[in-house]
């Protein structure tokens, strides 16, 4: 991804151009988007924004597909499940994380809900969400993994899952800066 940033003319103008990915009238024919959620191929699409040090943004895009495109009853999976890839990308998002495949690394978002995940043997993954309870407090304002403060808008399977772990997250109505001076996420096909 870095490579990428790099040959598209630097951090801006990827986000300029991903961007576009989102916005109306980019689809097929001039209609819809270039996103198409409705499909894997296009999962981490929304999450690319982590790569430039914009997780707010991969925030925004990817809570708003979830809420617009999911719901309960006949159509509430925006496409083919694919033996419940729809449903786990969604389960993913509501608890603040994105596995990235074939790595150990995960993008952090932002919960939905406070949960305790059991990962077997007496482990546990426990998310907590404080802040304002208002529909539209979905930025990260700080976040603590582990007792610890975290400042990088990723995380490692060691870090919470290997032996379990804790992940406290505070919410908030504004994007806030708490990971622009973090490491990015490691960068696939560019080491």
């Amino acid at each position: 991804m870095s490579t990428l940033i790099r040959y598209m003319g630097g951090t801006n103008e990827f986000i300029r151009r991903l961007n576009t990915t989102f916005e109306e009238g980019q689809g097929v024919q001039g209609e819809g988007t270039l996103f198409n959620g409705k499909n894997e191929v296009s999962f981490l699409t929304p999450y690319l924004y982590h790569f430039a040090g914009r997780q707010d943004l991969s925030v925004q895009k990817s809570r708003g597909f979830a809420k617009e495109a999911f719901g309960s009853g006949e159509t509430g999976l925006p496409g083919n499940s694919d033996s419940g890839a729809m449903q786990s990308w969604l389960l993913w998002n509501m608890i603040g994380l994105h596995p990235i495949t074939g790595r150990t690394t995960f993008l952090i978002g932002s919960p939905w809900f406070g949960t305790s995940v059991d990962l077997g043997n007496g482990k546990k993954l426990t998310i907590t969400k404080e802040g304002s309870n208002e529909e539209s407090a979905i930025y990260v304002q700080s976040l603590r993994v582990n007792g610890r403060i975290w400042n990088k808008n990723w995380l490692e399977w060691e870090d919470v899952f290997a032996d379990g772990g804790t992940m406290e997250f505070v919410l908030g109505r504004e994007p806030s800066r708490w990971s622009f001076e973090g490491e990015l996420p490691p960068s696939p096909a560019s080491e």
